[in-house]
């Protein structure tokens, strides 16, 4: 399976065919076509799994949310018997992945010593595709959320991070 793409979470993935795509990409538009930008707050490094560095997010709250706009969807998809998407059990910001043995422990070390505090506005999510497990993922669909009703107070801002579905 091939990794994430540096500066992209994962939210989901879904095995569907290309017939089934468009009605699943219409869906998933209508589906968050109301929900607001959101900030994601990270708050430390992680090393797990190993040979792969990344940021944790802090406030859950927006997590859930999109969590939750997900469930609903998948509730639509399953009645007209398509496939669901399968939600990713963590959402966390790869730094750094395959490292080596060596590599990974010093990158480990180096970051463990990092006071963090990192906020990032996700003003829009991406649908991504491939054909197969180690092809590389491709931008497919571009799905805009709502502008945010009041600026982030955040102490960094990123003004677009991907998220991949």
């Amino acid at each position: 399976d091939a990794p994430l793409s540096i500066g992209q979470i994962e939210v989901g993935r879904l095995v569907a065919t290309a017939t089934q795509i468009p009605t699943v990409v219409r869906w998933l538009q209508r589906s968050l076509q109301q929900m607001p930008a959101f900030t994601l707050h990270f708050n430390n490094f992680s090393g797990i799994p190993p040979h792969q560095v990344h940021m944790r997010i802090q406030c859950t709250a927006p997590v859930m949310q999109l969590r939750d706009q997900l469930r609903k969807l998948n509730a639509t998809l399953e009645l007209h018997e398509l496939p669901a998407i399968e939600q990713a059990s963590k959402w966390q910001l790869p730094v750094a992945e395959s490292l080596s043995g060596m590599i990974y422990q010093q990158v480990l070390q180096h970051f463990s010593k990092q006071e963090l505090a990192v906020s990032m506005q996700v003003t829009e999510l991406w649908l991504m595709r491939r054909e197969h497990s180690l092809q590389p993922w491709q931008p497919m669909q571009r799905l805009p959320l709502q502008e945010a009703m009041q600026p982030s107070n955040a102490p960094w801002y990123a003004p677009c991070t991907p998220v991949r579905i």
